[in-house]
């Protein structure tokens, strides 16, 4: 899984890049064969005033069609990539489910139809 971490800076809580490819990591260990990659991009949205209002936004390809992409707010930026990955890792688990309950239905055309007369 290839990871793309966007950010303009990170707050003194122990966020960093190492930590945070550690955490996505860690987080998707169990589905890292449906993703091919990973971007993280962290945003301060209202400047250093403070209030919840670091933003985490995660997007993940997965390795067949598809994507998913979370966006969430936390305190700090730990706390909104956690939930981002929380949220991310359930969305993935339940798209595994439908396509495992759901197969591709493909046309029997051995059928053979028979006429009245």
């Amino acid at each position: 899984m290839q990871i793309q971490i966007q950010a303009a800076h990170f707050d003194d809580q122990g966020t960093s890049r190492q930590s945070i490819e550690q955490r996505v990591r860690f987080a998707l260990r169990r589905l890292q064969h449906q993703i091919s990659q990973a971007r993280i991009r962290l945003t301060d949205i209202n400047g250093p005033r403070g209030g919840v209002d670091k933003e985490c936004q995660l997007t993940l390809k997965q390795a067949g069609p598809g994507s998913v992409v979370i966006k969430t707010q936390g305190q700090t930026y730990a706390n909104a990539l956690d939930a981002a990955l929380q949220r991310a890792s359930q969305a993935l688990l339940r798209s595994l489910q439908r396509r495992r309950n759901h197969p591709r239905q493909r046309p029997n055309h051995d059928q053979t139809t028979t006429e009245e007369t």
